[in-house]
């Protein structure tokens, strides 16, 4: 069976225009703090954001959470998946048991930990938090897609 990349990319697009849609239409039909820039009384794992300081800490988690999350999605996670634990990968292209260990578990931590501050971070329920992210996500995905294409298209000279 081939991949419907046609079908799953339009019901991307209609159903995140269907949500950004909605949302407009509910964020200017009501009040709300969604909209919100800059320090208020959004509360991050307990504490209260409302000072510059505070707002430039929780902003700073956003922006490098993202990247390092952005980074490790594209090098770290395709590794442990396409070699690691891929039983078609010959066990001498998979390196030492210590090193799969070790990237495993760094991973498994990493994911770990940056999962309990994520939680945080969505429950502030602030663009201004998940905007960057989203952004910066878009970036990164975009430049190592593009690397592995252009080193596929190296490959495909060759």
């Amino acid at each position: 069976m081939k991949y419907k990349i046609w079908l799953g990319s339009s019901v991307c697009i209609i159903w995140s225009s269907c949500l950004i849609g909605g949302l407009i239409i509910f964020i200017f039909d009501n009040e709300t703090d969604f909209l919100i820039w800059g320090p208020s009384n959004t509360v991050f794992a307990g504490f209260k954001i409302n000072t510059w300081s505070r707002w430039c800490m929780v902003m700073s988690y956003s922006i490098f959470s993202q990247i390092s999350y952005s980074i490790v999605s594209s090098t770290l996670r395709p590794f442990i998946s396409n070699v690691i634990r891929d039983y078609k990968t010959p066990i001498e292209n998979k390196g030492s048991l210590i090193r799969a260990h070790y990237m495993v578990s760094v991973y498994t931590f990493y994911y770990w930990i940056s999962s309990i501050f994520d939680v945080f971070l969505w429950i502030t329920m602030q663009l201004q938090f998940i905007l960057p992210a989203i952004i910066i996500d878009l970036l990164i995905t975009y430049h190592f897609t593009n690397g592995y294409m252009c080193e596929r298209e190296i490959h495909l000279l060759n």
